[in-house]
C-alpha cells in the first residue's frame, strides 16, 4: 500500500512540475491518473477495514496498466 501511495506522490510531483507544458489532453489524462492512483489503493485499504481481504492483484494490475498509460501518453506527446 505505501508503495502506491509512493508512487501517486512521484506521479504527482512529475505531473505538477510539467503541469504549464502539457496541452488540454495531457492535463485531462494528468488529471484521470492522479484520480486512479489514488481511488485504487484507498478502495483496498477500505476493504481491509470492513474486513474482506486485500486484492493485492488487483492493486498491481491497476498500477502497470496506469504505467503503460502514462508511458504511452506522455512519451507519444512530448515528441
Amino acid at each position: 500500500m505505501v508503495q502506491a501511495y509512493l508512487g501517486l506522490l512521484i506521479v504527482g510531483t512529475q505531473l505538477a512540475q510539467h503541469w504549464r507544458a502539457f496541452d488540454l489532453f495531457d492535463k485531462s489524462m494528468g488529471v484521470f491518473l492522479i484520480v486512479a492512483l489514488l481511488l485504487s489503493p484507498t478502495t483496498e485499504l477500505w476493504r481491509k477495514r470492513s474486513g474482506k481481504d486485500v486484492r493485492f492483484s488487483n492493486l498491481a494490475a491497476v498500477g502497470y496498466t496506469l504505467v503503460w498509460i502514462t508511458a504511452i501518453t506522455f512519451g507519444i506527446h512530448s515528441h
